[in-house]
């Protein structure tokens, strides 16, 4: 089966996009309509080229990235405003083993996926020559202060403008905008739970001088070694998933076994309405 080509600076409809202009090196490989949603569908390093290409060039709103795994997907499938919302205004990185394994079932083919660990840092490698001002926004407190060390040690260009937990209500979140707002980053990293990051990263698309919202899910755990990545050889097999459930078994297995029912009557569904 042939692949699609994606051109992010024609074919993805997200905030802004009318002023990102990229040439044809700079096209996404590869993009797949799955479930109703275009995902875009590469290696770290492509996506990471592609991504600093657009913070560089004037937005009027900031670009909205977002990974989607079969845990998320069927976590923001819970609200269809929110969908909808995702599906309209953000880059779309299909992530994880069990969405390639429904692109297999419903598409014949499995393309690449990116996992936002490994984009990280790619993409901050991009962007030394550019000021980048992140702002932390998720997690513990403590993970917080771990992870904005990790990032300062690991690439001295970045400047941490600010960072707080992701302990907080509703009720708090314009208080908050205000904060990152007074802070004025280039770049918003959201760390929490889906769907909650995702509708969160949807409140701050009216910051100022802000280019990126990026929802980034455990990367600020990872960063601080608050959860360890798989065995490289684990990693290479694709069975990370298989690591972090021997890891956390009481949290993780039913989750996981839960996802995959759900994701195998979503791809008969897709299958059976070709």
């Amino acid at each position: 089966m042939s692949e699609n080509k994606l051109d992010l600076s024609k074919s993805l409809p997200g905030p802004g996009r009318s002023a990102v202009s990229l040439d044809s090196s700079d096209r996404i490989p590869s993009a797949v309509d799955l479930f109703g949603i275009q995902f875009i569908c590469c290696n770290c390093e492509d996506a990471a080229k592609s991504i600093a290409k657009a913070i560089v060039h004037p937005r009027a709103t900031p670009l909205l990235l977002i990974h989607v795994n079969a845990h998320t997907l069927r976590s923001i499938s819970s609200s269809n405003e929110l969908r909808e919302n995702l599906r309209a205004r953000a880059w779309v990185l299909l992530e994880g083993i069990g969405l390639k394994a429904a692109c297999l079932l419903a598409k014949g083919r499995t393309p690449a996926d990116t996992n936002g660990t490994d984009l990280f840092p790619a993409l901050l490698n991009r962007l030394r020559s550019i000021p980048c001002r992140l702002f932390l926004l998720g997690s513990g407190p403590n993970v917080g202060a771990l992870a904005k060390q990790k990032i300062e040690e690991g690439w001295p260009h970045v400047e941490i403008v600010g960072w707080r937990d992701g302990f907080f209500s509703n009720e708090e979140l314009p208080a908050i905008r205000d904060q990152v707002s007074r802070a004025s980053p280039t770049l918003l990293l959201i760390g929490m739970g889906s769907p909650k990051q995702e509708a969160f990263a949807l409140e701050f698309l009216k910051i100022p001088n802000l280019q990126l919202v990026w929802a980034v899910g455990g990367l600020f755990d990872r960063l601080s070694g608050r959860i360890a990545r798989a065995p490289p050889l684990m990693l290479m097999l694709r069975l990370e998933w298989l690591f972090r459930i021997f890891v956390e078994p009481r949290r993780l297995a039913l989750r996981y076994l839960s996802d995959a029912l759900w994701l195998a009557k979503s791809c008969v569904y897709e299958l059976l309405n070709r």
